[in-house]
C-alpha cells in the first residue's frame, strides 16, 4: 500500500500542522500538542527528556538514565485541557488499530465491531529514570502492561516507528493477548 494520501488529506494534515505550528509562535507552547504536526516526533519526545531532566538537575538525573513515560489522561478533546502539565507535555491525536480504550476501566479492551480505529484520550508524555520506571510496573496489574508501539503511518516499519507507551491490560487480557492482536497506536489512519 502507497503511504501517498489523496490531496485532500493531505491537505488537511498541512494545515493542522501549519495551525499548531503557527499558534505555537503567536500564542506560546500549546496545552496540548497533535503528534501527527510533527516530522520528527522522535526528536519532540527527546526534547521532552532533556526537559524534565533539567528541571531535575538537582537530582543530578542524566539524560541518558531516562526514559519516556506515559499515562491516559481524563482529557477526550484538546480544548479540555486547560494547562499544561507539571512536567511533560500533553498530546492528541493517537488511534488504537486493533483494539479500543475504555476510561471506566483505564485500560485497553476489545475494540467494537465494524471499527477499524478508535481514538484515545490525550496522554501526558514525560520523563522517568530507569529505576522509577521499573519500580511502576507493579501499577500496571498482576499481569503488567502492554507496551504499546506507536507508529506514524498503518504500514508498521522501523522508518514509521515513533516510540512505546505504556497501556494497563485487564486481568483477563493479559499483555500477551494484545501482542497476539497486533495493536499499536497510529498518528495517520490514511
Amino acid at each position: 500500500r502507497a503511504l501517498q494520501p489523496n490531496i485532500g488529506v493531505w491537505f488537511a494534515n498541512m494545515s493542522g500542522r501549519v495551525d499548531q505550528l503557527s499558534t505555537w509562535l503567536r500564542e506560546g507552547r500549546p496545552h496540548s500538542f497533535w503528534m501527527t504536526a510533527f516530522f520528527n516526533a522522535q526528536g519532540f519526545l527527546t526534547a521532552v527528556q532533556q526537559e524534565v531532566t533539567r528541571a531535575h538537575a538537582r537530582d543530578k538525573w542524566a539524560l541518558d538514565n531516562m526514559v519516556v513515560h506515559t499515562e491516559i489522561t481524563e482529557f477526550d478533546e484538546p480544548s479540555q485541557v486547560r494547562s499544561v502539565p507539571k512536567e511533560g507535555v500533553y498530546a492528541h491525536g493517537l488511534f488504537l488499530d486493533g483494539a479500543a480504550y475504555s476510561k471506566a476501566e483505564a485500560s485497553l479492551i476489545e475494540s467494537t465491531p465494524k471499527v477499524l480505529f478508535a481514538a484515545i484520550p490525550l496522554m501526558m508524555i514525560t520523563a522517568v529514570t530507569k529505576a522509577q520506571k521499573k519500580s511502576m510496573q507493579g501499577d500496571y496489574g498482576p499481569n503488567g502492561p502492554y507496551d504499546c508501539p506507536v507508529y506514524k503511518y498503518p504500514k508498521r516499519t522501523d522508518n514509521f516507528f515513533i516510540f512505546y507507551i505504556t497501556l494497563k491490560c485487564t486481568p483477563e487480557q493479559n499483555p500477551a493477548h494484545w501482542i497476539l492482536r497486533g495493536v499499536c497506536l497510529l498518528c495517520n489512519t490514511d
